[in-house]
């Protein structure tokens, strides 16, 4: 798991990457405080690579990332991106289906104020893509 900026840099909207198999409960692995350049750069786009994580479960790490992320940023959005691993149109897959995010973290999201705002079939994998985005700071609240 890991927090990251859009590409290019320039509409401040942060990223939490979730990856296959990493659910709520699962174990996130301790992250010493690395090499913390230029956002963007040698960090790949990486955020908080100069503070070290403890480990703990992913819904810890991800709360920490929000909770970090809302300290330095109290507009804005933060978006994740949900995979449905099922292969649409293709034979069952329990390799897929055991890695499927959507009933893993959807109520997570939900429950803190995230909304999807999108969802299609991925054309290169043909898997489901869900986006969430959690938007801070909305103009009517102003």
């Amino acid at each position: 798991m890991r927090m990251t900026l859009h590409r290019g840099g320039c509409c401040g909207i942060r990223h939490i990457y979730l990856g296959p198999g990493q659910t709520p409960s699962s174990t996130c692995l301790e992250k010493a405080a690395g090499f913390s350049a230029q956002l963007g750069e040698a960090t790949n786009g990486e955020c908080y690579t100069g503070k070290a994580f403890p480990q703990e479960t992913h819904l810890e790490r991800f709360d920490r990332y929000l909770e970090l992320d809302a300290k330095d940023r109290p507009k804005g959005i933060v978006e994740v991106v949900l995979i449905d691993y099922r292969v649409y149109g293709a034979p069952s897959n329990k390799i897929r289906k055991k890695y499927n995010q959507l009933p893993q973290w959807e109520d997570v999201l939900l429950e803190r104020g995230f909304k999807r705002v999108s969802e299609c079939i991925n054309s290169n994998s043909t898997n489901g893509m869900y986006v969430y985005h959690l938007c801070r700071g909305n103009k009517e609240s102003e």
